[in-house]
């Protein structure tokens, strides 16, 4: 066995980091790497240096060369500036890793040796904690309000359904609030409700025909009975979906200069249609509980109709407020009766002295008198529906802004640790 040479010098390869003797007859050739078979240039001087400087002078004289850090095995080895981009193989488990950039050296921080003494706090203080949880809480907070903006607005375009949400804070924006003539008297909105009127008075006498039907009659009543209920629900539905939304322009106080009517479809204006059948269903049910304890039909009335009109618009503001037709309950709106109570008497006082004049319309004689009088009740109830959802959308907006105006602002929220 031959004896290895004397003399000789340790190199570092670039690529994989691995020792290398080099015998000196091999100085300034190129040679293999046995680790990860790359091509190293040995240097063409032997001399003897100790290990820390021929690693500085090793890593002094391969700037170039970009480390990789294997994704599987954690093995440094380094690449050639020209395989930037691309996947270089793991000389020790054959994983394929993508060659990035060098990372920029970050700001080494050197302490202040003139200090006397360095106070090191392992764990952070209570300060540093409330500050933390504080604005922890706050991102929290504007997060669950992101989501809850979008989840309606995608309610909303899936849908068709409107929701009473957050509104602008009070002076953030001037308020496009408009007097109730000038809101009916838009070239946007008084065709929709007087084109709804004109197009209820053939469905009036449709259904005056079929309650005076008699003997053979009767058989074109039953075919009319079909026809009469698909038409009279599209048109309800079309019906209640303006009302939905008057309402929601008001409540969230979005009306412009020229009321834009969004689009809805089939489904979504049924879905409309609900809101106001549910609402009726869930206002009247107290009132017709009470009435089986009276004997009397006019009493029997009167407790439905009381109940009704005191808890229709409640009910209806907070299925919108919920975004579902099956909730009737929603915590800020039936809490607002008491936070503004003040709007809410205005709201039944107001609506008190319209139904009092429709009942007093009504009163006169019977749906089914002549024309011009039929085309007249039918106008004004048209007419009164616009005007009660438009005041029922004020109502919304009051108590969006009242909820939003008593909200602690994150900053004055308690935390708690």
């Amino acid at each position: 066995m031959s004896q290895a040479p004397e003399t000789g010098q340790r190199l570092r390869c670039p690529f994989c980091s691995r020792i290398l003797k080099v015998p000196a007859s091999l100085a300034g050739t190129i040679r293999r790497c046995p680790h990860c078979d790359r091509k190293v240039r040995i240097p063409g001087t032997v001399a003897a240096e100790s290990s820390d400087s021929q690693s500085r002078r090793e890593t002094a004289t391969a700037p170039e060369s970009l480390p990789v850090v294997c994704d599987v095995c954690t093995t440094r080895f380094y690449a050639l500036p020209d395989q930037l981009g691309q996947y270089v193989k793991c000389p020790d488990c054959g994983r394929a890793n993508l060659v990035r950039p060098r990372p920029k050296s970050a700001p080494v921080w050197r302490p202040q040796l003139e200090a006397p003494e360095l106070e090191i706090s392992l764990e952070p203080s209570e300060s540093d904690e409330t500050t933390r949880v504080s604005h922890a809480r706050e991102l929290l907070m504007a997060a669950h309000e992101n989501m809850n903006m979008q989840d309606q607005e995608a309610t909303a375009e899936e849908f068709g359904t409107v929701g009473l949400g957050t509104s602008r804070s009070r002076g953030s924006e001037p308020s496009v609030r408009r007097t109730m003539i000038r809101f009916l008297g838009n070239s946007n909105v008084w065709p929709q409700w007087l084109g709804i009127a004109v197009a209820l008075l053939p469905l009036s006498e449709a259904v005056g025909f079929i309650a005076t039907s008699e003997g053979l009659a009767q058989v074109a009543a039953i075919l009319l009975c079909v026809v009469l209920a698909v038409l009279g629900t599209l048109l309800l539905s079309f019906f209640a979906t303006r009302m939905i939304d008057v309402l929601e322009m008001t409540a969230n106080d979005t009306e412009k200069k020229w009321i834009d009517w969004p689009d809805h479809d089939i489904a979504g204006r049924f879905l409309n249609l609900m809101f106001f059948v549910n609402a009726a269903s869930f206002s009247a049910l107290p009132g017709g509980i009470a009435a089986q304890f009276f004997a009397s039909p006019l009493l029997r009335a009167t407790m439905v109709f009381v109940s009704l009109f005191l808890l229709f618009p409640i009910v209806l503001l907070s299925m919108l407020d919920q975004g579902s037709c099956m909730v009737p309950y929603s915590q800020r709106i039936w809490m607002s009766v008491e936070q503004i109570p003040g709007a809410w008497l205005r709201f039944y006082l107001r609506s008190g002295v319209m139904a009092a004049g429709m009942m007093g319309i009504l009163w006169i004689g019977p749906l089914a008198f002549s024309w011009p009088q039929r085309a007249l009740v039918i106008l004004g109830g048209c007419l009164a529906a616009w005007v009660y959802v438009r005041w029922l959308g004020g109502i919304g907006l009051t108590c969006v802004e009242s909820q939003a105006e008593t909200k602690p602002s994150p900053q004055q929220t308690e935390v708690t640790t």
